[in-house]
Formats: structure tokens, C-alpha cells, sequence
């Protein structure tokens, strides 16, 4: 766990994103080897590109370091997000709407792993509803499961799940 006090130390921050008014601090290389999208977003066009490209005009963060405006996802999720990010773990104290929320983010933003994070949490809490949601989603999304096989390994260790 020595990578969450990465999130909090804003010396190693070199991206900060903007959510709901909110800034939070990431290390971009470390979002873009977790996120395909974060990944295409930072490597295609660079982080003042990236910035502005996503709502016309880049905002300035502290240190000159670009915000980068994130919309559709509210701040407690787009925490979680980062979270997993750096920890690969997701709380198991997660109540159903965070699951959900997460969930949904995941998708988003490219984590398929963490979709999978969701599901077994879900499984293992006795979760029902949202284990039936998570098993439709990745159901309905079966030809990108198959290409994005890193997260859905885990399920192996899961057999009542498959």
C-alpha cells in the first residue's frame, strides 16, 4: 500500500483533475499504465491538449500542472477510481450505490479489472442485486471481456461466478 501515499503526496503529483469544483492529484504515469483511456487521453496529444480538448480550455493547477475537467462522475467515485488505481484494491465496506457507481466509472474509463474488483466484492458480501448487474454488464460486454483478459483472470479463482 506504499502507492496511496503516492495519491496524497501533491510533490509526486503531476496531473490534477477537476471534479465537481474538486481538484485531485495523480501521478500520470501512474493513471495511464492502469487506464487505457487515461493512457490514449495523456500519450495521443499530451496533458494541456488533453485538458483543453476535453471541455475547449485548459484550467492551471497549482505548480503550472494542467486540470484536467472530469464530467459524469461524481467526486467520492472519481476518489474510489483513483484509489484502485493506485492500491488495486477496492474497500470492502463499499455500499451498493458505490459498487454501482464504480462500476459504471470502471467502464468509462477503461478498467476492466476493476469491473471484475466489483463483481467479486459483490460475491463475497452476499451483495445479490449487484452481483446480478455486474454479471449483465459483463455479459452484455462479452467480445471486449475477451480482449481485456488481465481482469477477468481473477475470475478463475471465483468458480461459482463462472
Amino acid at each position: 500500500l506504499v502507492l496511496i501515499r503516492l495519491m496524497t503526496a501533491p510533490e509526486f503529483a503531476d496531473v490534477a483533475f477537476l471534479v465537481e469544483g474538486r481538484r485531485l492529484l495523480a501521478n500520470k504515469a501512474l493513471v495511464m499504465t492502469r487506464s487505457e483511456h487515461f493512457c490514449a487521453m495523456f500519450y495521443s496529444c499530451g496533458l494541456r491538449e488533453a485538458a483543453a480538448a476535453t471541455t475547449g480550455r485548459s484550467h492551471q493547477g497549482d505548480g503550472g500542472s494542467a486540470c484536467v475537467p472530469i464530467t459524469d462522475v461524481d467526486y467520492e467515485t472519481f476518489n474510489l477510481l483513483l484509489e484502485y488505481i493506485y492500491t488495486d484494491k477496492v474497500s470492502p465496506d463499499l455500499n451498493t450505490g458505490q459498487a454501482l457507481s464504480l462500476l459504471i466509472t470502471a467502464g468509462m474509463f477503461c478498467i476492466d479489472r476493476l469491473r471484475v474488483e466489483v463483481l467479486i466484492t459483490a460475491h463475497h458480501h452476499n451483495a445479490d442485486g449487484l452481483k446480478e448487474i455486474c454479471l449483465e454488464f459483463l455479459l452484455s460486454n462479452e467480445e471486449a471481456c475477451k480482449h481485456h483478459s488481465d481482469g477477468f483472470k481473477d475470475l478463475i479463482g471465483e468458480p461459482q461466478l463462472m
